[in-house]
């Protein structure tokens, strides 16, 4: 049997496919841990499995797992964000998969003022249709309150980033199960100081991994997710698995041009509410008495001197090069049109859906 299970439950955009990264090479192994099922997709396969809704559920791949982790000595590790989905009742069930044995939960979070632009990014690669400067927007309709439709942003957002949520769903699970949060180091840390940090909540003395960044999660640069927004509002007929093989297209085009774009940056109100976001994070702390590895200054809680005053655009040129990108990649065959952003993103979302559509 397990000494201790640790559960690292996400959240979204704050290292998790670094963290995954370095516990599937086996640098746990010396120290008396491994990585349950070996590698990132045995877990994720589980998990997605497991959380499915009741009479689709199929648990037997995370009860492989379990049992693993029950007939082995030394400390079992998880790291799946999606367990951070779990209502109260799975999230029961996970715990009580191990029998007792004590269970660590292990939260990591992120400075909001750099969560904000990562979470659009997912959303845009996952069918988003507002562009930055209305991602923003509706999250500041979020915190403020207003009633009425959420829609796919907010939903997306509240569901990866609501740190109180999580705490309160993985909250009262017995007296084995404790949880810590860990912040996210601040940008410009040394490589390895989330991977410490992380060692030093789950109780394990690993040491530094040699190498890691072989799954790769590289983001996009501000002009071209705007491109992407464009093209997925022209690519709307297409169902999941149509969509999944144009973005992977897409994409393609649009990564190398990242060194070469700028970032997203948050204007006067969303820097406000990004520190709002943080104030929330570490109350939920204070309220649920869990252990904090890092600093609490991490996560400011007064907005970031600076910010403009509106949402700077991307630069017009840029999107029109990411579009052009992307057109000569998914059709080198055809010329490209001479037509503004928005027209190039609806010819070629056109043809993309007739490609790839059923």
């Amino acid at each position: 049997m397990a000494e201790r299970v640790v559960l690292h439950i996400g959240t979204m955009k704050s290292g998790t496919t670094y963290l995954q990264d370095v516990l599937s090479s086996g640098v746990l192994e010396p120290a008396g841990g491994w990585y349950v099922g070996g590698t990132f997709g045995a877990q994720t396969s589980a998990v997605r499995r497991l959380l499915r809704p009741e009479g689709q559920r199929r648990p037997e791949q995370w009860q492989a797992l379990a049992e693993e982790a029950n007939g082995r000595e030394g400390v079992a590790v998880f790291s799946q964000e999606f367990l951070s989905f779990a209502r109260p009742p799975r999230a029961r069930q996970i715990v009580d998969s191990f029998g007792g044995t004590p269970v660590e939960v292990v939260v990591a979070v992120r400075d909001q003022h750099g969560a904000v632009p990562a979470q659009w990014q997912s959303f845009t690669r996952n069918r988003g249709l507002d562009d930055w400067a209305g991602y923003v927007q509706r999250l500041q309709r979020m915190a403020g309150g207003r009633k009425g439709r959420r829609g796919k942003a907010v939903k997306s957002f509240r569901r990866a980033q609501d740190v109180a949520g999580i705490l309160r769903r993985w909250d009262g699970l017995g007296d084995h199960v404790s949880t810590t949060v860990v912040v996210v180091p601040p940008s410009g840390s040394e490589p390895t100081a989330l991977w410490r940090r992380f060692c030093e909540a789950a109780g394990v003395e690993a040491g530094d991994p040699e190498a890691a960044g072989r799954r790769s999660n590289e983001s996009l640069g501000y002009a071209s997710c705007d491109a992407l927004v464009r093209l997925n509002r022209a690519l709307e007929p297409l169902d999941k698995r149509g969509y999944t093989q144009a973005r992977k297209r897409l994409l393609e085009a649009l990564l190398p041009l990242r060194s070469q774009e700028g970032k997203p940056v948050l204007p006067e109100s969303g820097a406000a509410l990004a520190a709002a976001l943080n104030a929330d994070i570490l109350d939920a702390v204070t309220r649920h008495d869990v252990r904090l590895v890092g600093s609490a200054d991490e996560l400011p809680t007064e907005p970031r001197p600076g910010a403009p005053a509106e949402v700077p655009p991307p630069d017009p040129a840029h999107v029109r090069r990411a579009l052009v990108a992307a057109w000569e990649h998914c059709l080198p065959q055809v010329p490209v049109p001479d037509a503004g952003s928005d027209q190039l993103a609806q010819r070629l979302g056109r043809r993309l859906v007739r490609r790839h559509g059923r």
